[in-house]
Order: structure tokens, then C-alpha cells, then sequence
């Protein structure tokens, strides 16, 4: 082992060393996206580091560049695999930590790699009809009439596919109730994007707005979503609010925020929405990042999504397959063994199952 001997215990959660060394760790060929999981990474890898703390970028790399293939071995295993808190990662964020800890030792010229663990699929199962109707009656459950009035708002919003990762707060100004819809401005590729909202949406954010407290300022008052203190609200509430909801209606599964992305999209391919509509409905540049929302649909509905993305560089993705619990394996194959023998599924729908039964891919 080199010099480079790792720490232990408390000392590897230590990030006071993070904030010093932000503009040196983060160059132009790491995305805006990524940038503040690479830098906790990065942070972490030095904190490994035993000795002087480093005092230049210079010393910097060249003490990362300095560890040996046994020395990765161990960051691998307390930054790679485990969480800040010490929990262990799942499996495709210990595949995302070790691709980010890759991109550290080439800016350092670190000869060594770690070795990224192989990607599972989710395959995301979106809520039915009834799941739907059922999280967002629970949503307007609550002793406190103004908390159940814009959870319910919070939940029709999303029910709509009117929001998605980073842009769950709206502007005020954005809301064109009287004509039915909502404007997104996306902050990913900056397209704004016009979402039509059914009835029940609309009422859902109207009933709000009438109970909706004062922003504590000018800047703060230009969100529809506000805290009892006259804050804006963050990403975090709309996910507990959802999670709780989900709990109230006796969802079991796991419901987070984006499922119900999923779910929108999904119903829409299963009304025979032309696959670029979806696309165009759900902001994406291209049609390859639109297919992986639409699932457990009519294999005709999955099939032209799948067929839209024929592109020389898109990567064809597979039917998803969703495996009901309470039967035991042998069962379940032999239930789709019958089903391909008459017809009612394809070889590559039971390819499928066959996997997410031998858990090559984790079905939710």
C-alpha cells in the first residue's frame, strides 16, 4: 500500500475540506447537472486521503495520481459504495459515484480506474386509474384545510405532467387557468412548454389560490407554492406530500413525484397519442429520451415508440414487463410459457420476464 493510506469512520464523512477546493474541481467537461454530485465525490476522494491536507490544485492532483490500484480499492469501497451517512449505496448509485470518481482521477491523470458496477433496468410500473383517483382524494386528507386544499393542488399538478424534476414550483404568471392550461419553463433544454389541464386540475389549483398565504416579500410572493412562513416551497415537500398520500390511499409500492410523470405519458400512449406528440408534451429533444417513460401499455403503443426512436445512433430498448406479486416463479413462467405458445405475448416480452424473475432487472 502507498503512502496514501485511507481514514476511517467519521473522518470519510468529513466535507470541510469541499468549499476550498469547488473552483479547482469543477472544469467545463463536467455538466451543470452533475456538477454537485461530482464535487461531494471528488471531496470524499481527498478526504481519503491521509497526511497534510492539500493546499493547491498542483498537490491535489498529484497525490490523487499517486494512488495505486489497492489504494482505489478502498476509496472504492467507502466512497463508491456507501452514502455520506455511512448507509451502502444501491446498486445504479454505486454505478453513478464510480463513473463520478473516474472523471476525478482523469482530471488528476491518475493512471487507475474503479471498476463500475453494472447497471440494473427499473422498470418503473405506473399507478392505474383507480391508484390515481385514490392518491389524490388522500392528498386532500388533512385536519389542517389549508395544508389538504394545495396538497391536492401539489398532486393534480403532477397527476397532469405539468411538472418534472427541478421545476416543481410554478410562477404565478405562468398559470393561465381561465384558458385551461399551465406554462413550464424548462429548465433543462429552456424551452417553455404549454401544459393543458384537465377539469379537475384546474379546480384543484383555483381552490388554492383562494386559501394561498402572502409570499413574506415581492420575490418570494411571485411562487404559487407557499409556506405557512411565506416562503417558497422546495423539490422535498412535494415529494413527502406525495409519499404521504400515497400511504393514506394504501398505495404499498413505492409513489415518488416522477412516477406520476411516468403514468401521464403511459396514458397517453394507451390512448394511441401520436409518440412525438408525448415527446413534444413532455419537453424532451429527442424521441430515445421520451421511450423509457412509457410502460406496461398495449405492446402496438410501446411497439411505435419504440419505432419512432429507428435513429443510426438510439438505442432500442426492450418491452417492460410488470410481474404481479403473490405466485411463486415456477408458476409465473409457466403461465408466460402459455401465453407465447398462444399468441397473446411476443418472444421478447417473455425474454423479458424471464429477467425480471431471474432479477437481472429490478421490476417497482
Amino acid at each position: 500500500m502507498s503512502e496514501a493510506v485511507l481514514t476511517s469512520g467519521a473522518d470519510i464523512l468529513s466535507m470541510s475540506r469541499l468549499p476550498k477546493y469547488e473552483a479547482w474541481l469543477i472544469g467545463e467537461e463536467v455538466q451543470k447537472s452533475s456538477r454537485g454530485a461530482y464535487l461531494r465525490v471528488a471531496g470524499r476522494m481527498i478526504d481519503n486521503l491521509s497526511g497534510p491536507e492539500p493546499q493547491t490544485e498542483d498537490e491535489i492532483k498529484a497525490r490523487i495520481a499517486a494512488l495505486t490500484k489497492e489504494d482505489l480499492l478502498l476509496i472504492k469501497e467507502n466512497v463508491g459504495w456507501t452514502c455520506e451517512d455511512g448507509r451502502r449505496r444501491k446498486q445504479n448509485s454505486a454505478a453513478t459515484a464510480c463513473t463520478e470518481m473516474n472523471s476525478f482521477l482523469i482530471y488528476a491523470g491518475c493512471p487507475h480506474r474503479v471498476k463500475v458496477p453494472r447497471r440494473v433496468r427499473v422498470v418503473r410500473i405506473p399507478l392505474n386509474i383507480d391508484e390515481s383517483m385514490r392518491l389524490l382524494q388522500a392528498a386532500g386528507e388533512n385536519r389542517i384545510r389549508e395544508l389538504a386544499v394545495r396538497n391536492r393542488a401539489i398532486v393534480a399538478l403532477f397527476q397532469e405532467g405539468a411538472v418534472r424534476r427541478g421545476s416543481f414550483n410554478i410562477l404565478l404568471e405562468d398559470l393561465v387557468l381561465d384558458e385551461g392550461y399551465v406554462v413550464i419553463r424548462d429548465t433543462k433544454n429552456g424551452d417553455d412548454i404549454r401544459i393543458d389541464l384537465a377539469e379537475v386540475a384546474v379546480e384543484a389549483i383555483r381552490d388554492y389560490l383562494r386559501i394561498r398565504p402572502s409570499g413574506k416579500n415581492a420575490q418570494e410572493d411571485r411562487w404559487t407554492f407557499i409556506s405557512m412562513q411565506g416562503n417558497r416551497l422546495c423539490d422535498n415537500v412535494a415529494y413527502v406530500v406525495i409519499k404521504e398520500a400515497a400511504a393514506k390511499a394504501g398505495i404499498s409500492r413505492n409513489v415518488f413525484p416522477h412516477l406520476l410523470r411516468h403514468t401521464k405519458l403511459t396514458d397517453l400512449a394507451n390512448k394511441d397519442v401520436n409518440a412525438f406528440k408525448i415527446q413534444k408534451f413532455a419537453g424532451h429533444k429527442v424521441i430515445t429520451s421520451t421511450e423509457p417513460y412509457i410502460h406496461a401499455g398495449g405492446m402496438q403503443q410501446h411497439a411505435d415508440i419504440v419505432a419512432a426512436a429507428l435513429l443510426p445512433s438510439a438505442r432500442i430498448a426492450g418491452p417492460n414487463v410488470r410481474i404481479e406479486g403473490g405466485h411463486d416463479n415456477d408458476t409465473v413462467v409457466a403461465s408466460l410459457t402459455m401465453l407465447l405458445a398462444s399468441g397473446k405475448i411476443d418472444e421478447a416480452t417473455f425474454a423479458k420476464a424471464l429477467d425480471v424473475i431471474a432479477d437481472k432487472v429490478v421490476a417497482r
